[in-house]
């Protein structure tokens, strides 16, 4: 199967329907290197991190390779919240978004611990 149809079977699974971080509906980024699917907000802030943190990808524009297939088929969105902890609208126990400050800290404080 295309690596691109196997991104998009990935995405199809209802644990990567939401952003990985702020739990936005329809995520269409994702961190290779964490295996996890972000929004378009939580993918800026995850390349300001640095790629020896977080590389990131469009789930549509840009060509995956096997290696960073596999690496979203190990983890996923389940997988990377048992090892970096919930996303920000899980750990605050609301549906509202913060605001982008808020968000960009939530990231860079469970991205550097």
């Amino acid at each position: 199967m295309a690596l691109e149809a196997r991104i998009k079977q990935l995405l199809a699974l209802e644990e990567n329907r939401k952003c990985a971080d702020c739990g936005t509906r329809s995520p269409r980024w994702a961190s290779y290197s964490l295996g996890v699917f972000m929004c378009l907000q939580c993918a800026a802030f995850h390349r300001a991190l640095g790629v020896h943190i977080s590389r990131v990808k469009s789930c549509d524009l840009d060509r995956w390779t096997e290696d960073q297939v596999r690496a979203m088929e190990a983890v996923g969105n389940a997988r990377g919240r048992e090892e970096y902890g919930p996303s920000y609208a899980e750990a605050n126990n609301t549906t509202n978004l913060p605001d982008a400050h808020m968000l960009e800290s939530f990231i860079k404080l469970v991205a550097l611990k």
